[in-house]
């Protein structure tokens, strides 16, 4: 009997040993459950550099500066005729070269003077400043109001030489002008093409080419 009994015990503590050496894992499952992790973790480095490189990238170019040279924008420009002709008008703009040089003109209203400025589209000097009386049917308000400027209504230099040069079919804009007459805003734009010089008058509230007038 005693020998059954001690069979039976050396049988079961050699099963329970066998389960325990069966539940233990291995070491080497472990570093690999571990390294596995790294692929995810470098996958998603790699999607961060991928979006960072596709960011926009900025331009600090101004819109409306001409490509001859011309430091002042026309946004700068009229900032210069006001800053020196306070509370007066702007009834006509121009941008032009004279012996290759470029310089901004002005002219101005109020209710009783009409004003003139030229300076350096480059360097801002100043060449010409005048002011003078109105005629007495002009006085009081009257041409002011007939031939100041909106400004804010105003396309820019840009969307003008854009649509001169597009008229003239190529060529470069060499000289703009923006004035109102008889209640309409209009743009006339001096484009060189060859050894030619296209005149393209464009009104300004619709872009629309009102002339085209070619000089030999």
């Amino acid at each position: 009997m005693m020998k059954k009994i001690l069979a039976i015990s050396l049988f079961l503590f050699s099963i329970s040993l066998m389960s325990a050496c069966t539940s233990t894992p291995p070491k080497d499952s472990e570093t690999t459950n571990s390294s596995s992790t790294l692929p995810t973790t470098s996958s998603t480095a790699t999607t961060e550099t991928t979006a960072s490189s596709s960011a926009p990238q900025t331009s600090g170019a101004t819109a409306d500066i001409t490509d001859n040279g011309i430091v002042l924008s026309f946004s700068e420009a009229i900032a210069i005729f006001q800053k020196e002709f306070p509370d007066v008008d702007i009834a006509e703009l121009k941008l032009d070269a004279d012996h290759s040089v470029y310089y901004y003109e002005f002219e101005g209203l109020d209710d009783e003077k009409e004003y003139e400025l030229k300076f350096n589209a480059t360097t801002e000097e100043i060449v010409k400043k005048e002011a003078e009386n109105l005629e007495q049917d002009e006085a009081g308000g009257v041409k002011r109001a007939e031939e100041k400027l909106t400004l804010s209504d105003l396309k820019s230099q840009a969307e003008i030489t854009q649509l001169a040069q597009t008229a003239v079919s190529s060529g470069q804009a060499v000289s703009w002008k923006v004035e109102k007459k008889l209640g309409l805003t209009y743009w006339e734009v001096e484009v060189k093409k060859d050894n030619q010089e296209v005149e393209v008058k464009i009104e300004n509230a619709t872009g629309e080419i009102l002339k085209k007038e070619t000089d030999d």
